[in-house]
């Protein structure tokens, strides 16, 4: 039993056994070793007592090896698409959800990051491509998405005065409110709309630097505007007073 051998689907699987408080030690090594083994627990315990001690043997010593991190141009019929600022907006807010779970949810990773030779990624299929990633070596898989997340991190940091309320425009509320943690993606693709004048749809097929730079300057407009009836309020208070 070696990781070569692990595939995404089976590695997801032990991963959550192994997160779950409610197993104790011995139980999460037996059912890692059902999910390895490809084994139901009633297979597993028609196995015999000394054939159940080398298959937990055999998974302990799995679980001391570190798995190789394989950095895979192409993952079956696949390419894998790692330049981030090439993506399109649309692609950037699946990329964007599926990060907030990256082990549970790589397959669904791969699937936006990928496309067929010689033809441009496509929303179109995105299920049954991550279907046929979870069949993918795990070695693969983690090795793929460790590079598109960190090359994500990298991109975002190109834009930080992008992220997170401003506090000269929104209150500590908003910050928190739960329609920007819900629709944050979707409120900022409807600013994209109005500002280019075309239908939403268009705006997720908009390069992802494109939507980006108009946040940009929408986010700066809306912070001048605020600033600039401030400004005007204050004149208009001062004016009044002294008259």
């Amino acid at each position: 039993m070696n990781w070569k051998k692990i595939t995404l689907f089976k590695y997801q699987q032990i991963e959550t056994i192994n997160a779950d408080k409610k197993f104790d030690e011995l139980e999460k090594v037996l059912f890692s070793a059902c999910v390895a083994f490809g084994l139901t627990e009633q297979e597993m315990d028609a196995k015999g007592l000394k054939q159940v001690a080398k298959m937990i043997k055999r998974i302990k010593r799995l679980f001391t090896t570190s798995p190789a991190v394989l950095i895979p141009k192409r993952i079956g019929r696949y390419w894998v698409l790692y330049d981030v600022s090439r993506f399109t907006f649309g692609q950037y807010v699946e990329l964007a959800f599926f990060l907030q779970q990256p082990t549970k949810n790589m397959h669904y990773i791969l699937a936006s990051c990928s496309r067929r030779l010689l033809r441009k990624y496509a929303t179109t299929g995105h299920p049954a491509r991550a279907d046929r990633f979870l069949g993918c070596r795990m070695e693969q898989a983690v090795g793929a998405v460790k590079v598109i997340k960190e090359r994500f991190e990298a991109f975002n940091g190109e834009y930080k005065s992008l992220f997170g309320l401003s506090d000269d425009v929104h209150s500590q509320q908003a910050k928190v409110d739960r329609f920007n943690q819900r629709y944050g993606w979707t409120y900022s693709a409807s600013a994209i709309a109005d500002y280019e004048r075309i239908p939403l749809e268009a705006v997720y097929a908009l390069s992802v630097r494109q939507a980006f730079n108009d946040l940009m300057f929408i986010k700066a407009r809306g912070e001048y505007e605020i600033r600039e009836r401030n400004r005007l309020m204050k004149e208009f208070k001062m004016q009044n007073h002294g008259g």
